[in-house]
């Protein structure tokens, strides 16, 4: 994760609680020292940003700053909340945890009135989840996709023949219960 990038984790962070939290609980959420916590938000400070504490006692940040809201129109709202919500029922625990997370970001910085459409909307994502085996595969197929690298599988046709293969994953697509892989 760049500097840039843990900055404004912290921001989201900081955002997101609405009491002090401590130097120690930031950085084991951003994997990095105290010593680091306490210069980024020192330089957040000198950036502008009104983050109240100290240490030893917490830090928290001001509401009404960052980004202002998003505007999405009632229909790309939902979609927004059916997609994430379909991720979180559907992929494996690792990218269902991160649509969770993303909805909850989306519904922090976006205005009142999304926020009331957000809880109250009525569109839901009949669950399939993976579980167990499947779920692992699923996680290191789409860490093979963004590393681009190649993995090791074991395959059975539809005839029972089982084989070992080494592939090149090109995407893996959810539909129903059935996931596939292009390769």
């Amino acid at each position: 994760m760049t500097r840039t990038q843990r900055l404004l984790t912290l921001l989201q962070i900081l955002k997101e609680n609405r009491y002090p939290v401590t130097a120690e609980s930031l950085a084991s959420q951003l994997q990095i020292s105290v010593r680091s916590i306490y210069r980024d938000i020192d330089s957040l400070r000198h950036q502008g940003a009104e983050i109240t504490g100290e240490a030893g006692i917490g830090y928290q940040l001001k509401s009404g700053l960052l980004l202002p809201p998003l505007m999405f129109d009632e229909n790309e709202l939902e979609a927004l909340i059916l997609g994430l919500r379909w991720v979180q029922s559907n992929a494996d625990e690792e990218l269902s945890a991160s649509a969770m997370r993303t909805l909850n970001k989306i519904n922090s910085i976006v205005k009142k009135e999304a926020q009331t459409q957000i809880a109250q909307t009525t569109l839901f994502a009949i669950s399939s989840q993976l579980t167990g085996v499947n779920n692992l595969i699923a996680k290191e197929l789409r860490r093979s996709l963004r590393e681009e690298k190649k993995a090791n599988i074991h395959y059975q046709d539809a005839n029972g023949q089982s084989s070992c293969r080494i592939i090149w994953p090109i995407a893996v697509g959810y539909m129903k219960e059935v996931q596939v892989l292009a390769a």
